[in-house]
């Protein structure tokens, strides 16, 4: 598959022009410019800023509180993901694929952040949370940039 650098739309390997804007397309031989295609920096910016105000205002004290219990502070860090997530995947949306993929690297950020409250043994269990959670959020950012279009 080859992502058009004009309009991102997927086009075949053997195809030599877009076959939604026919510009000419570029076959990148770095593997990882081809891996990291579908991110969208500014997208997973946004994102980021909007997961870190929402933190620090709404989940951030429930960790911070001892007399809050875990339900509720898990169902806060997975409202907080899946929100910051469906903007990066809003905003960096061209196809599902890329919404996903923007929602699900945005949740990489959280976690490290999130890694530093708990203890360091739950650490690959909510990074995988916060992926999980992170391209659901993608997806729904995808489907509302698609349908708002």
């Amino acid at each position: 598959m080859i992502i058009c650098s004009k309009c991102m739309s997927e086009n075949d390997e053997n195809d030599e022009f877009c076959l939604t804007c026919g510009s000419q397309l570029k076959k990148e031989n770095n593997i990882l410019k081809r891996r990291f295609k579908g991110i969208n920096i500014l997208a997973v910016f946004i994102g980021t800023i909007i997961w870190i105000v929402l933190f620090t205002e709404i989940a951030g004290p429930h960790l911070i509180n001892t007399n809050t219990d875990l339900a509720t502070t898990a169902s806060t860090l997975i409202i907080v993901q899946i929100i910051s997530s469906a903007v990066a995947g809003y905003i960096g949306n061209t196809n599902y694929r890329n919404a996903a993929i923007n929602g699900g690297f945005l949740s990489i950020i959280p976690a490290i952040i999130i890694a530093f409250y708990i203890d360091i043994n739950s650490t690959i269990i909510l990074f995988l949370i916060f992926v999980v959670f992170g391209i659901l959020g993608g997806i729904i950012g995808g489907i509302l940039e698609n349908k708002l279009k």
